[in-house]
């Protein structure tokens, strides 16, 4: 007893007397050898949120910095922009972003609230620098190029890159050769300096284009939804003239979210119909032309979570990098792909016939979890791909294990083990409304999942461990698999230590036989 006293008074000291240290400027600190401690003092110019819950910045007259939490929870500081902090922590370099890493809470101070340090105006080849990373700056150019989540912009000094973070939840709203302004913080990975705005208030933009229909989808015989690419501004519509279906009556048009319009009709929608709609307006004011676009019954619409940590670490599990193949052969089936890249709300979840959530490495909200199950209490369909136990790819705490297992047993009567399951060549294929010409897949680290109500079902096992299960669920279905790798197709961002598996033993014939199971 007297040893484990002593352990936890030396502990206490320890954190206690750190601020008691001396305060080096952050310049300084950069300059240290990786693994050395140092105690650094600092404004914050990014809190945590638009990047992870468990990242901020800091910056000193000197330089700027990313502070990093190793499964630290940072929610708790309350930090705001423009507080002053005191961080004690070990200087790293992680994929050559310079970082001062804290393993507690406790190792860091808010001191008060100082003056907002004015974004640093740069040109844009001074964005490449590695003498100014870290630091909070603003940058104007023409946007040469778009490769989203990166936008390459130039102000005639040289070219630099704009990297949009999936937190910050802005979407894809650029246009080239067209002059934008960007503030944020300056970080690298690899060998990609990258400029990362906060939030769309980051960003200044020429909008010069006017909004475009992403997709049409038919609700029931009365109701259409069109979701626009852009948030829409104020517009009056003249009904069956500025936005006619031929042959129909249109009796209502509301704008139900920022960039979605229900449209209602007195008569019933042809099975396959042609929508016209001109005069929509964005919120610069932008007009579209007439345009004319196509919407059928028949379709089926399949979405891709990308918003919640599914390009973390080493992964891609995204429809352009390494799920592409899976949602190429998606779209081959004749289904319409799309991917989520904010957080998933109910109305826009009432559009897709099919939900699937790969790996995710962040936590769903409850309005989120509440959007799933009426999305699936509704007939829709969902997959959770998960992974093994401990695949924490940011370092927040929370590995795909933890996310599902929030909502996946009491809604779906399963469980997520944290175990590690590896194998070449699964044979234990089980007979189910999906696994019809599947005589083996495979698992490169995943989980293994507890069935825990009959409703759910084994179809697959590995050594009597149920690896993939399948169920209903109100008017909906439910398929779960214990790990993300099988679908994998090597393809993903430069520095990405991808596989291509998706082509090996049966997993492409389970991938489609799995989704038009879902979805019909």
């Amino acid at each position: 007893m007297h040893k484990k006293i002593l352990i936890i008074t030396v502990f206490l000291i320890i954190i206690s007397s750190f601020s008691f240290s001396e305060v080096i400027s952050i310049k300084a600190a950069k300059e240290m050898e990786d693994y050395n401690y140092a105690t650094v003092k600092g404004t914050v110019t990014v809190t945590d949120g638009p990047f992870e819950g468990n990242i901020f910045f800091i910056q000193d007259e000197t330089a700027g910095i990313n502070v990093y939490g190793r499964s630290v929870d940072f929610s708790k500081l309350g930090l705001k922009l423009n507080d002053t902090v005191q961080v004690y922590g070990m200087m790293y370099t992680h994929k050559q972003n310079r970082e001062i890493v804290v393993e507690s809470i406790d190792t860091i101070r808010v001191l008060g609230t100082s003056t907002a340090p004015y974004p640093v105006e740069m040109k844009t080849k001074d964005i490449n620098l590695d003498i100014n990373q870290g630091f909070f700056v603003k940058t104007s150019g023409k946007i040469l190029e778009i490769d989203f989540p990166k936008v390459y912009i130039d102000d005639g000094s040289g070219k630099t890159m704009v990297y949009i973070r999936e937190n910050t939840q802005i979407k894809n709203i650029f246009t080239e050769d067209v002059n934008a302004t960007f503030c944020g913080v300056i970080g690298k990975y690899n060998n990609d300096v990258e400029l990362w705005p906060r939030s769309i208030d980051d960003i200044e933009i020429v909008d010069l284009v006017p909004p475009e229909i992403v997709f049409i989808k038919v609700i029931d015989k009365n109701t259409l939804n069109v979701y626009f690419n852009e948030e829409l501004g104020i517009f009056t519509p003249v009904l069956n003239k500025t936005v006619k279906i031929k042959n129909t009556n249109i009796i209502d048009f509301i704008v139900s979210e920022k960039n979605t319009v229900t449209i209602t009709t007195s008569d019933e929608l042809p099975e396959d119909g042609f929508l016209y709609i001109k005069n929509v307006k964005d919120k610069y004011g932008n007009n579209s032309l007439l345009r004319k676009h196509a919407f059928s019954y028949k379709d089926k619409f399949v979405l891709f979570d990308e918003a919640h940590g599914q390009g973390a670490g080493n992964a891609d599990w995204t429809i352009k990098g390494g799920f592409s193949d899976f949602a190429d052969d998606i779209i081959e089936l004749g289904y319409k792909v799309y991917s989520a890249t904010e957080k998933i709300s109910s109305e826009y979840l009432d559009n897709f016939d099919v939900l699937i959530l790969p790996e995710p490495n962040k936590p769903y909200d409850k309005a989120e979890i509440e959007a799933f199950e009426d999305f699936v209490n509704n007939g829709g369909g969902i997959f959770l791909i998960s992974d093994h136990g401990g695949a924490d790819r940011n370092g927040n705490g929370w590995d795909a294990v933890r996310v599902f297992n929030v909502f996946s047993p009491d809604f779906f009567g399963i469980k997520f083990n944290s175990d590690d399951l590896e194998r070449f060549e699964i044979n234990g294929i089980l007979k189910s409304p999906f696994t019809e010409n599947v005589n083996s897949i495979a698992v490169w680290n995943g989980c293994s999942i507890e069935v825990m109500d009959e409703n759910a079902e084994i179809a697959a096992e590995l050594d009597g461990n149920a690896f993939v299960v399948y169920g209903t669920a109100g008017n909906g279905k439910f398929v779960a698999i214990g790990d993300s790798s099988p679908f994998d197709d090597g393809v993903g961002a430069t520095g990405k230590m991808l596989y291509n598996g998706y082509f090996m033993h049966d997993i492409q014939i389970f991938s489609m036989n799995v989704v038009n199971w879902l979805a019909n």
